[in-house]
């Protein structure tokens, strides 16, 4: 299945978006377009290059492009000086309140100097990175020079941050096609004061998560070419704190990195609003963002949580299906309707359509997949939860039966459909059945307030009158059936 992923962003927790790899791959799913911010751009980037996942990290003998020591990178006295950092943050927040006060001007010092040797922007010098980077895309992809984003197969986007504008700064096959890829990355990775921002023209670079950390809105342009039916997937590393403590602050260096986690991470949900047919994987990571020295037991450990996390959420949550397979299911559950009426009430029914809704919001719910629906409009047909039979199917968690004639008559009131929504519909429907779907076949034995919320709603519907065919009692049975087919058709 074809689909867009977004890769947020959150230091050594990035490995857990490997983990999310592995169980796409698992899944079957084949990224058409991925972006990332940070941690989340340099997984993309080596994805959209063409590593597996068990090529960044093999969980089965600890061994990837990423199951690398820092020090083996940014070198041995430059990563000292992070690791001792880390410890003095740590012995901080740890401190008494006296104690607090005494150690951080010595800290302070310390530190300051140690930047100044190094220019006074970053300890770490973001070229060596650059140059690691450089030599594994470059033999992936077969080139004797630096791979640039007009080499890659898949589209890639990746941010950064401009410090002296205080814009971001998009890097894509459109935008910056012959910009060297590990460059790019590098700049998405340049955590302030811990890496050297990275040049570009008169500008200076520095990590994407600080303007946008989880940026879904990079692929809007590929979500619009490719239409409403392919999904985005977001990996998600929020929830839980940069060092893996949860807890209220307790300490200046607590409160202060709840800052920093509130700006980072904070305006997720902000930038996944209105966007269609989004679906949200949040891998709860317990690592610190800057433990990229993890031993091989804590690497495994961040790569399953990301597995595991992921593989969860497929199995539960829904997974559009490709267009043309549900099309082909609901063109089955028409034929097995009319064989039902005709072989229990005697009717034949010669005008019926299918079609599946989906919540692409916490507000509304939008026609996805059709059978039938080729010459009407109401094949993208989007209306809020509660209004409308599927709406109220959808909330009440129940069949709702829907007589069209009268629910047109009526619009705006009873049925809170405005006139624009009512122009979408084919004005000669009369009958209208729309069934929950549910995770889970179970809930259909429960009563419906103690039903979970449904994961779609199935419409069937007829310019006939089938109203009194569908409010017989001796479909309720058939009727269950059919949505528990449709529910599992969809999960995949």
């Amino acid at each position: 299945m074809d689909v867009f992923g977004i890769f947020e962003g959150g230091g050594a927790k990035g490995l857990a978006h490997v983990g999310a790899l592995k169980a796409s791959e698992e899944r079957g799913l084949t990224f058409k377009a991925l972006a990332g911010a940070s941690a989340g751009a340099l997984v993309a980037g080596l994805s959209a290059a063409g590593f597996a996942a068990d090529e960044l990290y093999d969980p089965r003998n600890g061994r990837g492009v990423l199951a690398i020591h820092p020090a083996l990178v940014f070198g041995a006295e430059d990563w000292e000086i992070i690791a001792h950092a880390r410890a003095d943050l740590e012995s901080l927040r740890k401190a008494s309140a006296m104690g607090f006060w005494l150690r951080l001007p010595r800290l302070w010092w310390t530190y300051r100097r140690a930047l100044a040797n190094k220019g006074g922007i970053g300890i770490l010098n973001s070229g060596r990175f650059v140059e690691w980077l450089n030599g594994h895309l470059a033999r992936k992809l077969g080139l004797g020079r630096p791979p640039r984003f007009d080499d890659l197969a898949r589209p890639l986007k990746v941010i950064a941050t401009n410090i002296d504008t205080g814009d971001a700064h998009i890097f894509g096959p459109a935008e910056t096609p012959e910009t060297p890829l590990a460059e790019a990355i590098a700049a998405s990775l340049a955590i302030p004061y811990v890496l050297s921002p990275i040049a570009s023209g008169t500008s200076h670079l520095v990590d994407g998560g600080v303007v946008s950390n989880f940026p879904v809105w990079l692929l809007d342009r590929e979500r619009f070419e490719a239409g409403p039916a392919t999904p985005t997937f977001g990996f998600s590393l929020t929830g839980t704190p940069m060092t893996g403590e949860a807890g209220p602050p307790r300490t200046l260096i607590d409160f202060t990195e709840g800052l920093v986690r509130a700006a980072l991470f904070g305006g997720g949900y902000l930038e996944l609003r209105g966007v269609e047919n989004f679906h949200r994987v949040v891998m709860p990571v317990r690592t610190g963002a800057l433990d990229l020295d993890m031993g091989p037991s804590e690497r495994h450990r961040v790569y399953t949580q990301g597995r595991d996390s992921a593989h969860q959420f497929f199995r539960t949550c829904i997974g559009p299906r490709p267009a043309d397979e549900m099309r082909l299911a609901l063109g089955v559950i028409c034929d097995h309707i009319r064989t039902a009426l005709a072989a229990r009430f005697g009717q034949t029914v010669s005008h019926l359509r299918a079609g599946l809704m989906a919540p692409v919001s916490e507000f509304g719910l939008r026609n996805l997949y059709a059978a039938g629906m080729e010459e009407d409009g109401d094949d993208r047909l989007l209306i809020r939860q509660g209004s409308g039979g599927p709406g109220l199917a959808f909330t009440n968690r129940d069949i709702v039966l829907t007589d069209m004639q009268v629910a047109l008559a009526r619009a705006g009131s009873h049925f809170a459909l405005d006139k624009y929504l009512c122009a979408l519909i084919r004005p000669s429907l009369r009958t209208l059945l729309s069934l929950p779907l549910f995770a889970d076949d179970g809930q259909w034995a429960l009563a419906p307030p103690a039903r979970s919320a449904p994961i779609a709603v199935l419409n069937i519907d007829s310019d006939e009158d089938l109203l009194a065919p569908f409010a017989d009692p001796s479909m309720a049975e058939p009727l269950a059936a059919i949505a528990q087919f449709t529910a599992r058709q969809l999960r995949g």
